[in-house]
């Protein structure tokens, strides 16, 4: 019986020294995260932002890039039935690379989810973004250091909108109205008058009113390249082309909790 106390307590002493240990590196990576964050320029912190959220976009297929894919399927079994014929071995690399990301509602069913996996890396990618800009807020203790974190960013998003880049910008926007960062009512106060009217025409430009109005009329004049708000760019894509579907499976919305913490 004693042993076996003793061996609790020397597990669970192991498990106190493991915590510790990963509450240290994670401390350690923020401190680098924001050392790195306060030395970079708002425009430099858009343009890599921007960088990475177009390769996920480039990278969904879509109806042109099927058809290529249709076309290289069609030479893989000519590829396939000469190897067949000659006696050689028959490599099948298709898998379902022929299928519309955007149009075949994969990512919402766990079933096809793999043939939407482009859709579904710049989903995680915005809410990850999402909760990264919430965490740089409200990481500082003192009210001014919050404030000037918050002007950053939403300098940052002026710089997405500046570069079209309409995905990272509603992100950062999420992020500002997340529970947790709006109620920070004294940093608010601080920032300046401007930095709140552009914050306000920001919000604007991103409004769901009227099925993304403002954003639709935004992003038809705006000068390419741009990276489009993909839950904008899908729920409109589907309300045209499914219009006689009964009920539409809109993209998941970002896993975010409401935050029970009550700094100001």
């Amino acid at each position: 019986m004693l042993n076996k106390e003793i061996a609790a307590k020397v597990k669970e002493r192991k498990r106190m020294e493991l915590d510790l240990n990963t509450l240290r590196s994670f401390l350690q990576g923020v401190a680098r995260t924001r050392a790195c964050f306060a030395g970079l320029s708002p425009e430099v912190i858009a343009r890599q932002l921007t960088l990475i959220d177009s390769k996920l976009f480039r990278d969904i297929r879509v109806r042109s890039s099927v058809a290529r894919e249709r076309k290289r399927e069609r030479e893989r079994e000519r590829e396939r039935e000469s190897a067949s014929d000659s006696g050689d071995p028959v490599i099948d690399d298709a898998d379902d690379q022929q299928h519309d990301e955007l149009l075949s509602m994969a990512w919402s069913d766990k079933r096809l989810r793999h043939r939407s996996q482009h859709v579904r890396a710049l989903i995680a990618r915005q809410n990850k973004l999402t909760l990264w800009v919430a965490t740089m807020i409200l990481l500082p203790s003192e009210a001014k250091t919050r404030a000037k974190v918050l002007t950053k960013f939403i300098t940052v998003a002026e710089n997405l909108k500046a570069m079209n880049n309409f995905n990272t910008l509603m992100g950062i926007i999420a992020a500002i109205n997340l529970s947790a960062v709006s109620r920070l009512r004294k940093t608010k106060a601080l920032l300046a008058k401007h930095t709140h009217q552009s914050f306000s025409e920001l919000e604007e430009v991103m409004n769901a009113r009227s099925s993304w109005a403002t954003y639709r009329q935004f992003i038809r004049h705006c000068t390419p390249p741009a990276v489009p708000y993909l839950y904008a760019r899908v729920t409109l894509s589907l309300s045209l082309s499914l219009s006689l579907v009964p009920l539409l499976t809109p993209l998941p919305s970002p896993p975010f909790t409401e935050a029970s913490s009550s700094r100001t």
